[in-house]
C-alpha cells in the first residue's frame, strides 16, 4: 500500500486506504528504472529485509510458509475435484466388477483363498470409495468457502483465477 501510494503520489490515486488482492499480481510487472531486470517485488523484499533482518530467510526456509504456498499453488481446485471424480468412478467400476465375479461364480472355482483375497480387496476398495466421497464433500465445502472469500475480498467471480 505504501509503495502504491508513493508511486501514485500527487494523483488522486496516491492516498489509497486499501487495494484489491488482484493488485498483488501486478507487483511483478512494475519495472525498476535503474535495474531493468528488477521489479517492484525486488524493491519491497529488499526494504523488508532492511527493516526486519532475517525475516525473509525464515519465511523461505524449508517447511515454512513459502514452502506450503508453493505446494498449494501447484494445484487448481477444479483439477483436484476432477481427479477425485475420476478416481471415484474407477474405484466404483472395480468394486462392481469384483462383485459381479463373486456373484457369477459363488464357489470361485473351488479356490477359497482367491475368493478371500477378492473379498478383502473389495472391503478395502469400499473404504477407499468412502474416503473419496468424503473428500468430494470437503472439496465442495472448500469451493463454497472460496466463493465466500471472493465476495469478502470484493473480487469479481467472473475475473477470478482459480487456485
Amino acid at each position: 500500500l505504501r509503495a502504491g501510494n508513493f508511486l501514485n503520489g500527487g494523483t488522486p490515486r496516491g492516498r489509497a486506504d486499501g487495494f484489491a488482492m488482484d493488485a498483488l499480481l501486478q507487483l511483478r510487472t512494475v519495472k525498476a528504472t535503474q535495474a531493468a531486470d528488477q521489479t517492484l517485488v525486488h524493491f519491497i523484499t529488499t526494504q523488508m529485509e532492511k527493516r526486519y533482518p532475517g525475516e525473509m530467510a525464515g519465511l523461505f526456509a524449508d517447511g515454512e510458509e513459502a514452502h506450503w504456498i508453493r505446494l498449494a499453488a501447484r494445484r487448481r481446485i477444479e483439477d483436484a475435484a476432477q481427479e477425485c471424480n475420476a478416481l471415484l468412478g474407477q474405484a466404483a467400476h472395480m468394486l462392481k466388477t469384483i462383485r459381479l465375479v463373486l456373484e457369477d461364480d459363488p464357489d470361485f472355482e473351488g479356490d477359497s483363498s482367491g475368493k478371500e483375497v477378492l473379498v478383502h480387496f473389495m472391503e478395502q476398495l469400499a473404504m477407499c470409495i468412502a474416503d473419496l466421497e468424503g473428500l468430494q464433500c470437503q472439496q465442495g465445502r472448500v469451493g463454497l468457502q472460496y466463493e465466500s472469500l471472493l465476495v469478502w475480498l470484493h473480487i469479481d467471480a467472473d475475473r477470478k483465477k482459480p487456485s
